[in-house]
Order: C-alpha cells, then structure tokens, then sequence
C-alpha cells in the first residue's frame, strides 16, 4: 500500500528544515501550511521542491488541514507527523505497514520518546478512562516496556497512520474541533464502526522537540518534548483487546503542528 505523509505546519519554517529530510522518499509528503508568515513557503520551494504544498490564507487549525490533505493525498494511507518530529529511518515506511484494512487494522500509534532520554517513553498512543479522561499511553516506561506492552486504546494525532478510505468513510476530523481532542473523537468513531484491537510494536519512532516549541505558543498540540516516534500496529474491526493499561499523566494533548490561535 503507498502512503502519503501529512504535517500541518504554522510558522514552522525551522522545524521542517529538521523534519522533512528524515521522512525519505518512499511516500508522497503533504505539508499543509496555516497561514505562515515565517517564509515557510519559500523555504518548501526552495529546499524542498518535491514535497506537495497546500497553502491555506491563514491558520484553519490541525483538524482542517489534515482533512484537506486527506482529500488531496494519492496514497492509500495517511501518515500523520507533527513538524517538530525527526523521524528515524524507516518510520514512515513501517507505521504505514502497521495499516492493513483487508485485516481490519484500520489505524497505527506512533511511539514518541523523549529526546532528552530517548530511552523513555513518551506516548505510545492514546488511553481513556471510564470519564473519557486521555492519558499518554506508556508515558514515562522504559522503552523496553513496549516489549510486551498491551495496545493503546487509539493513535495520537501527532504520530499517527489511518487508512485513507476508512478515514475520508468516517468523516475525517471533526473541524469544529480547531485545536485538541480531534483524535480521540475520530478514534471513538472508528471504534463504533467497529475497528478495535490496536496491536503496539515499537520498532518504529521519530524524535519531536519539546524546546523548539516555547517558540510558537499553541502552535503544536501533543507531546511537550522531542521524543521518537514509532507506530503500534493498526486497529482491527473485530475482537476487542481485553486489556489496556493507561499510563502517565493525564494530559494527553499538548503539542502538535498547525494549530496556533484560531
């Protein structure tokens, strides 16, 4: 299956110069840009020709922009990365992988670890609790922890793969939602159309940098740190895992590109 790699960017002109060359060549790439005013579309055309551009007039906010490149994208998965990440070789590849609707796996988590120490986890994906509470799954373990780990209950936006058709078949995000919980409200409508089963492998990741975002206020919206990025497998219309562990704190969404205010 071919993938088409979505990253919503605001003012993120620096953080794409990091992002966009650890990403490879092997999938379309859809950089969505909310209005910048930082000369992101210049540096695009001139470091970065190959890369699809869908400028916007001003900031429409993450849930828009990635519907729009939904539409636009060619690949039958979508892959979505927040601008501040820098992915390991072959994430792209293998989170797309992890997307197999014949299957019904119909979406993927990307594990996120801290740049500082990139040996622990940040998120592993999403959990709720009984209040529809969101967790960082696996926040703060080791990442040995992903060994036999149980699957998350969803995918983060910030690190993310869903079928495109099951995505565009859903609705996409939810655009009234400009910034925050888009994710676990396209997540909670998969599931009741029947995707269940995340399965976590960690043998992908990408790195996102908590430092670079004290430079746009609201600008990114999950995971507060560099981190790396890896996907869980993929969310199967059938059997319901039994078990999920939530782990870390309770505040699940705190940084991710093309948000900003509205």
């Amino acid at each position: 299956m071919s993938a088409s790699v979505v990253v919503p960017s605001w003012n993120g002109a620096e953080r794409l110069a990091l992002l966009l060359p650890s990403l490879g060549s092997a999938a379309q790439v859809i950089v969505v840009d909310n209005g910048s005013s930082d000369g992101t579309r210049e540096l695009l055309a001139r470091r970065f020709p190959d890369v699809d551009v869908l400028a916007l007039p001003r900031n429409e906010g993450f849930s828009r922009a990635v519907n729009r490149a939904a539409r636009a994208a060619a690949g039958d998965v979508l892959v979505l990365v927040n601008d501040d990440c820098v992915c390991r070789p072959g994430f792209v590849e293998r989170l797309a992988a992890a997307v197999r609707p014949a299957d019904g796996l119909v979406m993927a988590a990307g594990v996120l670890l801290e740049a500082g120490d990139p040996g622990t986890i940040d998120t592993a994906g999403i959990e709720l609790d009984d209040t529809l509470l969101v967790f960082d799954h696996l926040n703060g373990l080791p990442v040995a922890a992903l060994a036999d780990a149980p699957p998350p209950f969803g995918p983060s936006g910030a690190a993310a793969a869903f079928d495109r058709a099951a995505f565009l078949e859903a609705g996409g995000f939810d655009e009234k939602l400009f910034a925050y919980w888009e994710d676990v409200d396209l997540v909670l409508r998969l599931r009741l159309a029947g995707a269940h089963g995340l399965q976590l492998r960690g043998d992908r990741r990408a790195v996102e940098d908590r430092g670079r975002r004290q430079e746009r206020p609201q600008q990114q919206r999950n995971h507060p740190g560099q981190r790396t990025v890896g996907p869980a497998e993929g969310a199967r219309r059938g059997e319901e895992e039994s078990e999920r562990g939530g782990h870390g704190a309770p505040e699940h969404h705190r940084d991710r590109g093309g948000e900003g205010e509205p």
